[in-house]
């Protein structure tokens, strides 16, 4: 496998799909990419978005459960890294984060650090907040699933 880019994966990308949302087919259709094209990277903190997510929207426990033996089998297949940082090029990189874009909430700040900080080629995600954001992708390329498919 050549590796065409390395891809820092929102949590929205991952939810989507658990959550059988609206951009469900074009989250599934780059996640089905990733492992042929590029290199997908994610972090704990991902994680716990997701996590955090599924058990706020899903109250049935059946249910509940699996959703999150889904997104184990999503992220066992994708062959995900984990990003993380060492503190004090964690805190520059939320820094620089910051004062392109304070708007952003705490989360996607941090999220965004991560992969400026790991050198990601882009920050993948359906959150049109950081989409829209022209400062932000003045710092990392920002993505829709669409636009790397």
């Amino acid at each position: 496998m050549r590796v065409k880019a390395t891809h820092f994966i929102d949590t929205s990308i991952l939810a989507s799909i658990a959550l059988d949302d609206r951009n469900e087919k074009e989250c599934l259709r780059y996640l089905k990419r990733v492992p042929q094209i590029y290199k997908g990277n994610i972090s704990l903190l991902v994680l716990g978005e997701l996590y955090l997510s599924l058990i706020d929207s899903i109250n049935d426990n059946i249910s509940r459960t699996g959703a999150f033996q889904n997104i184990n089998g999503v992220i066992d297949h994708l062959n995900l890294e984990f990003v993380t940082l060492e503190i004090p090029h964690y805190n520059h990189c939320i820094e620089k984060i910051k004062k392109a874009d304070s708007r952003l909430e705490i989360t996607d700040t941090k999220l965004l650090a991560e992969a400026l900080g790991s050198e990601c080629t882009a920050f993948i995600t359906i959150d049109e907040k950081i989409l829209e954001s022209r400062k932000i992708s003045e710092l990392i390329r920002t993505a829709h699933p669409l636009d790397v498919i």
